[in-house]
């Protein structure tokens, strides 16, 4: 509890520091210099677009990264230019756990630890990095900075940051005149804003009044105005005008705000920007299906009423293109396109943190004003009163986060995928397939035509197998199979499938959100099993009888979906298919057939691990820590050879392993049905836009090959010679 001498110390404080504020401005100035966030919110409303600056002072702690966002996403900000990240080049990623934030450009000291500036922009911006225009110019403490051009809005945001302390302040004026001068052409077609903590006190009590009128000077000669006149740093001494929002005479009258948010001794500021195009806007709607309980229902009993005309017809494609018809004419009625706007703002606020509870969100608002306090106040008592509640909320939070990460674990079905969504969540790294692939780098050239980038990364994707592969020797590779033993007896033959059968497939299918080019989801599959199963069980044995898959089936939407390295490189891209779900019930059953087959008759090595019933990864670990100890314990030397094969699905080739299917036993219509799966499979690319509209390109079909079920255990069967050779040199 706080006396009331000291309540009365701490309103005398707030009193005295605004009597001083009012004579230092006008009224106009002093509505800017805003504490309370509730104001702040309503001052939003009529707000579509606004730059924040903010000297954070260290984003190593993640609370400061939580109330951070805890602001930003709480209000409509495009642009975030941040000074003194403290981060390093391991650390940066921290950043990416901003929601609906991308780290668009960045700063790290090289020399020294602390210090740097980066820059955020919100997702759906299309923004262009331009260090071309800083690179001569950076260096640590005298001019840290990072530079991105928005061109849709002729938009240009520098963020700079200068450490007086270890820094020539003549050297920091003329890399600011250079900038300056680089920037004259650019100043002429763009609004300029130029975000920086210059460390240079700007009002009439200033210390250095004559370096005051050096910058001042340096401003206006080149047609620059700084924007906030206000304090931005205040302690308990001092109060100072360093950091600022510059910009050229192209920005017009502009909304200012100046905001205490108690992360750290400075300021944020917020300047409303100018856009051509509403932000908010940009966001815009997409057409979709919807998918509720009620229009799942109607689906089933559109389906329980249908006739399927199936068996009736003479050839499997003739009998799918039926059951399909009937089927989507169904889905099409009872899932009619909508439009729905675009997610990404104040109703998803921190979906990732769903450990901030609204307690958390009240403490953190309690300890912004118990700061702002604290500042201009001399009582001992208090100021150790709100360092004690700063170090509790920071224990609570940390508390509050493990548990929830506990339970978020302990309820997961997988267990070994929720603790790696936890870890690469605190990384930072994206646990999102769909990349954004809108800027390649083709032929030496910067590329942003969607439909060149497509066509590009589609024959990519198409050639690669064919420049992996080396020239098989399949006589070569038969004939070493040969020499070792197996039954060569055995013949494979598909064995036909109930109804019963094909509804246990269908409700196994693992439930996903993404959907292939008919739009059919696996919950609309599994809702309608009940009803769907009988055709399609006589549909597969059809299929199997005649050694034929359906055509419709083969098609696939391509994702290109990046891996590591430079984003503008497109062999950095990994293509991940999107297949119908219903393909993947004619899969599931000829894998397990195929499986219980191979199996059964010893064709897999039992020392063979990963994508097998019994013989997962972690027995192969398992095993090989029992046999380096048992190598221990006989006081034997140890060695290990592992190898990562690069795009090892990619290598295989399909003439050997037809043949292969054929030593293993698999002939006529069996064979014909794996080579018509096989053969003629065609694919489309699809480019997502920044998460705002996808775009569908390569609609000519070409040959492709897919990496599903029998992928891996056509793999597998190529994985066995080296596994047999190696244990036969054992």
């Amino acid at each position: 509890m706080m006396s009331s001498d000291s309540n009365k110390i701490i309103l005398n404080s707030i009193t005295e520091l605004k009597l001083v504020l009012d004579k230092m401005y006008n009224v106009d100035d002093y509505e800017n210099y805003i504490d309370n966030l509730d104001i702040l919110e309503n001052t939003f409303v009529n707000r579509n677009n606004w730059l924040l600056h903010y000297n954070v002072q260290g984003l190593l702690s993640f609370t400061k990264l939580t109330e951070l966002q805890m602001f930003v996403n709480k209000f409509p900000i495009k642009v975030i230019s941040l000074n003194e990240h403290w981060l390093n080049s391991s650390q940066l990623s921290n950043l990416n756990t901003f929601e609906c934030f991308v780290l668009a450009s960045h700063y790290i000291r090289v020399s020294s630890t602390r210090g740097g500036s980066c820059i955020l922009v919100k997702k759906g911006t299309q923004f262009i990095e331009r260090n071309d225009l800083i690179v001569s110019l950076k260096e640590d403490f005298v001019f840290e900075s990072c530079c991105i051009a928005i061109p849709n809005e002729s938009q240009l945001v520098i963020s700079i940051y200068h450490n007086t302390n270890k820094s020539n302040v003549d050297g920091f004026l003329i890399k600011l005149e250079k900038l300056f001068k680089a920037l004259k052409r650019e100043s002429k077609r763009n609004h300029v804003y130029i975000t920086s903590d210059f460390n240079i006190d700007i009002l009439e009590s200033c210390r250095d009044y004559n370096l005051r009128n050096r910058f001042l000077n340096l401003l206006i000669s080149y047609g620059y105005t700084y924007n906030f006149k206000m304090p931005t740093r205040v302690t308990k001494e001092t109060m100072s005008c360093i950091d600022n929002i510059i910009t050229n005479n192209r920005v017009k009258q502009s909304k200012l705000l100046n905001i205490e948010l108690g992360l750290s001794d400075h300021r944020a500021l917020l300047i409303s920007v100018d856009c051509k195009n509403d932000f908010t806007a940009q966001k815009g709607s997409t057409r979709k299906r919807i998918f509720t309980a009620q229009n799942i229902a109607g689906m089933v009993d559109c389906i329980s009423n249908t006739s399927w005309n199936v068996c009736q017809l003479s050839t499997v494609q003739e009998n799918f293109n039926s059951f399909l018809s009937s089927f989507k004419t169904c889905f099409e009625s009872s899932f009619p396109y909508k439009s729905v706007k675009a997610k990404c703002g104040s109703k998803n606020i921190l979906k990732n943190k769903r450990w901030i509870t609204n307690g958390i969100i009240e403490s953190s608002k309690k300890k912004r004003e118990l700061h702002k306090i604290a500042k201009s106040s001399n009582d001992v008592n208090f100021i150790q009163y709100v360092k004690d509640y700063k170090h509790i909320f920071k224990k609570v939070c940390t508390a509050a986060k493990r548990m929830y990460n506990c339970k978020y674990i302990s309820d997961s079905k997988n267990k070994s995928k929720a603790v790696w969504h936890v870890v690469k969540s605190e990384l930072g790294i994206s646990t999102t397939k769909k990349q954004d692939c809108t800027r390649l780098k083709i032929k030496d050239e910067i590329c942003v035509d969607t439909k060149h980038i497509a066509h590009h990364l589609n024959i990519m994707f198409v050639n690669t197998t064919y420049k992996i592969s080396a020239n098989p020797q399949i006589n070569s590779a038969i004939q070493l199979l040969s020499n070792f033993n197996c039954n060569k007896q055995a013949s494979f033959v598909f064995k036909n499938v109930s109804a019963q059968e094909v509804h246990r497939v269908i409700m196994s299918l693992r439930n996903t959100k993404s959907v292939a080019w008919d739009e059919i989801p696996v919950q609309v599959l599994k809702a309608s099993a009940l009803y769907i199963s009988q055709p399609l069980a006589l549909i597969v044995n059809h299929s199997f009888m005649c050694g034929q898959f359906p055509s419709q089936l083969k098609y696939a939407d391509v994702i290109p979906v990046f891996k590591k390295g430079e984003r503008q490189d497109p062999n950095n891209y990994r293509p991940v298919s999107i297949l119908p779900s219903i393909s993947k019930v004619f899969e599931k059953i000829a894998h397990k057939q195929l499986c219980t087959y191979l199996e059964n008759n010893g064709f897999l090595c039992k020392n063979q691990y990963g994508f097998r019933s019994g013989h997962s990864t972690i027995e192969a670990a398992s095993e090989m820590i029992e046999q380096i100890l048992e190598a221990l314990d006989g006081s034997q030397d140890t060695a290990g050879i592992f190898c990562d094969l690069s795009k090892a699905f990619d290598c295989v080739n399909h003439s050997l392993l037809v043949s292969k299917l054929k030593f293993y036993g698999i002939l006529g219509k069996p064979l014909e049905w794996f080579q018509s799966f096989l053969t003629d499979r065609k694919q489309r690319i699809l480019l997502n836009n920044n998460g705002i509209n996808i775009h569908h390109h390569g609609q000519t079909y070409v040959v492709v090959y897919h990496k599903d079920l029998f992928w891996v255990l056509y793999y597998l069967l190529f994985l066995k010679m080296i596994c047999l050779i190696m244990l036969k040199i054992i």
